[in-house]
């Protein structure tokens, strides 16, 4: 296991975000990912990273969660054309990485 690039289970991400599943299973959630390196050239150890999440969008308001609408366009059996429109939720997760390096010479 490297460290410096874990893999993170959403479950995980959710808590770490402080949030519950139960919370945004209906309408999906907004996840910012912050990685911060505050490295140290001179000793080499001091170069890991730590990871923070926090929830984006507001539970309170009306644009609450995560979602997107698609359309599939068909021939029906009748021969005219017919759509149906898809409304799905998930979970938004937007990386930002940070860093600063030092060393002293």
């Amino acid at each position: 296991r490297n460290n410096s690039c874990p893999n993170f289970q959403l479950g995980a991400i959710i808590r770490e975000a402080g949030q519950k599943f139960q919370d945004i299973k209906l309408n999906g959630c907004v996840i910012e990912a912050i990685i911060s390196w505050d490295c140290n050239f001179d000793d080499s150890n001091q170069c890991l990273p730590t990871y923070t999440f926090l929830r984006l969008d507001t539970p309170s308001h009306n644009n609450v969660g995560f979602h997107l609408r698609y359309t599939d366009h068909y021939i029906g059996n009748d021969g005219k054309d017919e759509r149906t429109l898809y409304r799905a939720f998930g979970v938004r997760v937007i990386v930002t990485v940070r860093g600063k390096g030092r060393k002293f010479s």
